[in-house]
């Protein structure tokens, strides 16, 4: 399902005009393979119920989504909601793993991304992460603050005060 998903042809538009999804179907099942299209669904026995526990099992589903399409905007909320939502449960190696994947390696702000709350969202999720591993491995925390850098570069606010926060203050890209 998910070759066939990532191969629909409302990808294409979303590269040439203003980055957004605008194939209503397809933004409603992205939501629902990263499991975020229901907040509250009370007889659920997981996910859907806030029972994040099993979280690490859906994500041979979003990452195949994540290398695709990573920097589309339907698809980093969807990925950033994702990891607000499990947060107590999402791998934190994992999340270092996927921001280039939600970054990318090009300069400047992705399609799509200017004038979200995208960069903002991403900012407070690496400050989470970051103060959930103590101590931070020194890779990782490079791996964060290379992340910081470029929402830095792409204009977020926020993100520069992060940087300097205590958690990764010392950490240095260079040795």
């Amino acid at each position: 399902m998910v070759p066939r998903l990532l191969s629909h042809s409302g990808w294409e538009q979303a590269g040439w005009n203003d980055g957004a999804l605008h194939d209503a179907e397809l933004s409603h099942i992205i939501g629902a393979m990263f499991f975020v299209d229901v907040e509250k669904a009370l007889g659920a026995s997981r996910f859907a119920n806030g029972n994040w526990k099993d979280v690490s099992s859906i994500l041979a589903i979003v990452e195949p989504f994540l290398a695709a399409q990573g920097r589309n905007p339907t698809v980093t909320s969807a990925f950033l909601t994702l990891c607000e939502r499990s947060f107590g449960f999402y791998p934190v190696d994992r999340f270092v793993a996927q921001l280039p994947l939600v970054l990318g390696r090009d300069e400047g702000t992705p399609l799509g991304w200017r004038g979200t709350s995208l960069p903002t969202r991403l900012a407070g999720l690496i400050q989470q992460f970051s103060e959930k591993t103590q101590p931070l491995p020194t890779e990782m925390a490079r791996a964060l603050l290379r992340a910081l850098d470029a929402l830095v570069d792409m204009g977020d606010r926020r993100t520069s005060a992060i940087q300097t926060s205590e958690v990764l203050k010392d950490v240095r890209l260079n040795d």
